[in-house]
């Protein structure tokens, strides 16, 4: 990735506008919690942490009945020499754009567009691997008859 590009930039002020939200809700690992023993210890194994992780979610989210639709993206990064994990849900958008088809200029609804890093149209957690902290988003949703926090009770688990 080009450290001094568009989405290097998006990505930064993602994690930096809420990596220290005091909003957000606060939790440990409990030590027999399926994350807390996949957890990488570098980042070598970041990647196959994604992979369980992301399957995990996938299956979960379908079940959800008013969760809306959008993109994962999981970083690795270093604060203060604490490795932690990042998980950003951005909920899809639709806006008008501007469309140039053939000479001739239109406006459309384009869907599936990201939110900017200020819309907060987006769940997060974020992972202190030493210390197996954690604080998310504390945002509902409904499986079946019951109203959950996703990113709590049935990701991470917690």
């Amino acid at each position: 990735m080009d450290l001094d590009g568009e989405l290097c930039q998006f990505i930064v002020q993602l994690f930096a506008r809420n990596y220290e939200d005091t909003s957000a809700k606060r939790s440990y690992f409990r030590d027999d919690s399926f994350i807390a023993q996949i957890l990488p210890d570098s980042v070598e194994n970041f990647d196959a942490f994604v992979d369980v992780v992301a399957d995990k979610m996938h299956t979960i989210v379908q079940e959800a009945i008013d969760l809306p639709s959008g993109s994962g993206l999981f970083v690795w990064a270093t604060v203060e020499e604490q490795p932690i994990i990042a998980f950003f849900k951005l909920n899809y958008q639709r806006r008008f754009g501007c469309v140039v088809e053939d000479g001739q200029v239109s406006w459309q609804s384009v869907g599936k567009l990201l939110p900017t890093c200020t819309q907060h149209e987006y769940d997060y957690f974020f992972i202190n691997i030493y210390d197996k902290k954690v604080w998310m988003t504390d945002t509902k949703c409904h499986v079946g008859d019951k109203a959950i926090n996703f990113m709590a009770d049935r990701i991470l688990k917690l």
